[in-house]
């Protein structure tokens, strides 16, 4: 910074310190070039090499990462399966509700307990007729005749 302050406060008259130009003979450009062009290659070479092998580590560890075990995608298919296990819990609650009451049915009304026995065990009372139909869609009788309540 010193040396530019320097340039811009001399008199017009005066000469550069310093030429402030790039431009060099060609004769010394192209030497120079020659001998540091030869033992630079190496570093070159060597320093994109790393740069190949470093972002080679890199993809290879985001791909384990998304793909490996415990990785973005066994982490989403584990989120998907704790919300459909979730959903099944809500429906099974939901159903376990519904066989309380009609448990707590069974156990205060007598005409829950016959409808339970006519209809799932298939039981008549003495001299009642029952008529066997099949159900839709099967051809043969689903249950065996009705036995007689004693």
């Amino acid at each position: 910074m010193s040396e530019w302050l320097r340039w811009i406060r001399r008199d017009a008259g005066e000469p550069a310190e310093r030429d402030w130009t790039d431009a060099r003979p060609a004769a010394e450009r192209a030497g120079r070039r020659s001998a540091r062009g030869e033992s630079e290659r190496p570093l070159k070479l060597r320093g994109r090499a790393i740069a190949v092998g470093l972002t080679a580590i890199a993809l290879a560890g985001a791909l384990a990462a998304y793909m490996g075990e415990g990785g973005y995608s066994d982490v989403k298919r584990l989120r998907r399966e704790i919300e459909a296990l979730e959903s099944d819990i809500v429906q099974r609650r939901a159903a376990v509700a519904g066989l309380e009451q009609e448990v707590r049915a069974l156990g205060r009304e007598p005409l829950a307990r016959e409808r339970v026995a006519r209809e799932q065990l298939g039981l008549v009372l003495p001299g009642e007729v029952a008529f066997l139909l099949p159900r839709q869609g099967e051809g043969r009788w689903a249950a065996a005749p009705p036995a007689s309540i004693p």
